[in-house]
C-alpha cells in the first residue's frame, strides 16, 4: 500500500490572474508545528462548516517529493468519520501574529491511518501557483486515466449500473452512485473556499463527475482539490456546484477495505468551466459553461407510449485534442441508450425486439446528419441482449466521431430514437427445401421451416436467382441466418480500457475525410437476414466455396430478410446446377 494516496478525484484549470482579491495567504515558511487552525468544508447540503486542525509537521520539498503540511483533523463536524474522498481541496486557515486568519493550503493526501484523521495538505502557494508549461505534464492523446480516483455517476438504473460498475472494477476503476442528477439538487453558482464542487465529463440526466472542495478564490477564478486530476494541462470540463448528502464513514484507509471515508454527493448547478489540470490543483472560471455536445435519447414501446427523454450535456474537449483520451461522448451514449431501452421495457427481458436510429449532426455536413438504423431481436436465453446491443452500436458510432483527427469537427448534437417491445421475434431454421435442379440464372423458390422455442414449426418461402457464375454440377446451397442479439455491454469495458488511445480500428483504417466518417457511421447498420453460399467438393474432399463474387470468408450473398422475424441458425440443401439455356 503506498505511503500516501489521493483522497479525492481532482480536476484542474488554467490559472492566470495574480492573487489580489482572494483570502490572505500564509507562505509555507511561516507555518509551524503546533499551530491550532481550522478547516472549511461541506458536510451536508451546501453549507460550509469548520473543523479543527492541528499542524503536526511541515515537510519541505525534497527532490521529486513536493512540500506538504502534515495535520490532524478533529471536531464535532467530522464526528468519527475522518477525512476522505470529496474533502480534497478543503482550505485550512491559521492565525498569523496579529490574529488574522490566513489560508495555508488545501487538504490533499491521506497517510493511510486508521480513522482517517491525519492527512497532508498542499501548501497554498503550490495550489495557486501559475502553472508553467514545463512543469504541467502534457499527456496529449495518450494521457493517464481519468478514473484514477472515484467518479460519481448519476441517473443510471440498477441493471445498467451493475454492468457499468463491474466493467470499471475489472480495470481498477472505482465508481460511486450519486443519489441525484444535476436538475434535482440546486447548489447555486457562487462557489467559495470550502464549497463542494464537481468537475464533470457530463451533466444532466447522465452525470459523470469528480467531487472535491474549493481551495481558493480570486475574483471569478477558483482553485480546487490539492492535487491534480491527470496533470494534462488545458481542459474544458463542466464546473458545477455539489450537494453533499452525507459523509460515509469508514475508519479503514482507502484501498485497505473499500473506499475508506467519502462524501456521498451529487453535482448541481453548472457554475463555469474547468480549464486547467495542473500539478497541484485544478482551476476554473465562474461564469459561462464550456463547449458541450447535447445528447438526447428518446424511447417508446410498441404502443408508442414514450418515457421521458434522457437529455445530457457532454464536455467537448475535441478542440484540445482530447487531452486525457477518455471517450466521454461514447461512454455517456452507451449508458443513456441502454438505460432508456430497459426503462421502456420495464425489465431486462431477452425476448424483446425493436429498432434504433441514431443521428449525429455536424456543422461540416450542412445539416445532413451522420446516421444509421438497425433492427434488434433477442432471445430468452440472453437477458438484456437487445438493450445492450443497441447501446454498443450507438457508442461505436459516437466513438468514430471522437477518433476523427484529420480536422476539427463541430458536433451540434447527438440524437438517438429507439423502440423496444417485449415479445419473441426470433426463430431458428429447422430445415430448407428447393428444386432438385436448376439452370444457371434461373429464379427458384426456397422453402424454410422455422420455429420459436417450444412452438409449432412455421413455413416460409422466398425466391432467389441461381448465379450464372456457379459451375454446373451438384452443389450445396448453405443458408446462414442472423444470431439473436445477446450479450452486449462490451463498450463499457472498452471505455475503461481506453489507455488514452483512440486509434484502435482493428484491421480497418481510420476515416480520413468527413465523407468517409459518414460512410463508417452508416456501416454500423447490419443486415439481419439470411445469406447464402454455393459449395462443392474438390477432388481431395476439401470443401471449396463459390460465394456469389463475395469474399470467401463472408457468409455469402444477401438472400432473404423477413419483415418482422429474425431468423437464426443454418440449413443446407443440394441442387444440381445445369448450364444456362442456349
Amino acid at each position: 500500500m503506498p505511503l500516501v494516496t489521493c483522497l479525492f478525484l481532482c480536476f484542474a484549470l488554467f490559472t492566470a490572474p495574480a492573487i489580489g482579491q482572494g483570502d490572505p495567504i500564509m507562505p509555507l515558511d511561516q507555518v509551524e508545528r503546533g499551530m491550532e487552525c481550522e478547516g472549511r468544508s461541506v458536510f451536508r447540503g451546501t453549507a460550509i462548516e469548520t473543523f479543527e486542525v492541528e499542524i503536526l509537521d511541515v515537510v519541505p520539498p525534497n527532490g521529486g517529493t513536493p512540500a506538504g503540511i502534515l495535520f490532524r483533523a478533529s471536531g464535532p463536524a467530522l464526528g468519527d468519520t475522518g477525512l476522505g474522498f470529496g474533502f480534497s481541496g478543503s482550505p485550512i486557515y491559521c492565525p498569523d501574529g496579529e490574529g488574522v486568519q490566513r489560508n495555508i493550503g488545501a487538504v490533499a493526501l491521506s497517510v493511510d491511518d486508521y480513522g482517517n484523521d491525519v492527512a497532508i495538505a498542499t501548501p497554498i502557494e503550490d495550489v495557486i501557483d501559475r502553472p508553467r508549461a514545463e512543469t504541467a505534464r502534457r499527456a496529449g492523446r495518450r494521457g493517464g486515466s481519468v478514473t484514477s480516483q472515484p467518479l460519481m455517476v448519476s441517473g443510471v438504473g440498477s441493471i445498467v449500473r451493475s454492468r457499468l460498475f463491474a466493467a470499471a472494477r475489472r480495470h481498477g476503476i472505482q465508481l460511486l452512485n450519486a443519489p441525484a442528477t444535476s436538475s434535482q439538487v440546486p447548489t447555486g453558482t457562487d462557489l467559495q473556499p470550502g464549497s463542494a464542487v464537481a468537475a464533470a465529463l457530463s451533466s444532466g440526466d447522465i452525470g459523470l463527475n469528480g467531487i472535491g472542495t474549493v481551495a481558493y478564490r480570486d475574483g471569478s477564478r477558483i482553485w480546487a482539490f490539492g492535487h491534480p486530476f491527470e496533470a494534462v494541462g488545458r481542459r474544458s470540463l463542466l464546473l458545477q456546484g455539489a450537494f453533499v448528502h452525507a459523509v460515509i464513514g469508514n475508519p479503514n484507509p482507502p484501498g485497505f477495505d473499500g473506499l475508506g471515508t467519502y462524501k456521498l454527493a451529487s453535482a448541481g448547478d453548472v457554475a463555469g468551466v474547468v480549464d486547467f489540470d495542473g500539478n497541484w490543483a485544478i482551476s476554473g472560471l465562474l461564469g459561462p459553461p464550456p463547449a458541450t455536445i447535447p445528447l438526447e435519447v428518446l424511447a417508446r414501446d410498441a404502443s408508442e407510449a414514450e418515457i421521458p427523454v434522457s437529455s445530457s450535456l457532454v464536455a467537448d474537449e475535441s478542440p484540445l485534442n482530447h487531452p486525457s483520451g477518455f471517450p466521454a461522448l461514447s461512454l455517456v451514449t452507451s449508458i443513456a441508450v441502454s438505460d432508456q431501452a430497459l426503462n421502456v421495457l420495464g425489465s431486462g427481458a431477452g425476448s424483446s425486439y425493436g429498432r434504433l436510429c441514431m443521428q449525429i449532426t455536424l456543422r461540416e455536413r450542412n445539416n445532413r446528419p451522420l446516421m444509421f438504423c438497425n433492427r434488434y431481436a433477442g432471445a430468452a436465453a440472453f437477458p438484456f441482449g437487445p438493450a445492450f446491443a443497441m447501446a454498443d452500436d450507438a457508442a461505436n458510432a459516437a466513438s468514430l466521431v471522437e477518433s476523427f483527427e484529420r480536422s476539427l469537427l463541430h458536433v451540434e448534437g447527438v440524437r438517438v430514437a429507439l423502440e423496444l417491445t417485449e415479445g419473441s421475434r426470433f426463430v431458428k431454421l429447422r430445415g430448407a427445401s428447393g428444386p432438385r435442379s436448376a439452370r444457371q440464372g434461373d429464379t427458384i423458390r426456397i422453402g424454410l421451416r422455422v420455429q420459436e422455442p417450444r412452438a409449432e414449426v412455421r413455413r416460409l418461402s422466398f425466391r432467389m436467382r441461381v448465379p450464372g457464375s456457379v459451375k454446373p454440377g451438384v452443389r450445396k446451397l448453405r443458408l446462414t441466418g442472423a444470431a439473436a442479439d445477446g450479450g452486449g455491454g462490451g463498450f463499457f469495458d472498452e471505455a475503461f480500457f481506453f489507455g488514452g488511445d483512440f486509434d484502435d480500428f482493428g484491421s480497418q483504417k481510420p476515416p480520413t475525410t468527413v465523407k468517409q466518417l459518414a460512410e463508417r457511421v452508416a456501416a454500423t447498420h447490419r443486415y439481419d437476414g439470411i445469406r447464402g453460399t454455393f459449395r462443392r467438393r474438390s477432388s481431395d474432399d476439401r470443401e471449396l466455396e463459390e460465394i456469389f463474387g463475395a469474399d470467401p470468408s463472408s457468409a455469402g450473398r444477401k438472400l432473404f430478410r423477413h419483415p418482422t422475424l429474425r431468423i437464426g441458425g443454418k440449413a443446407t440443401l443440394r441442387i444440381r446446377v445445369r448450364p444456362a439455356a442456349g
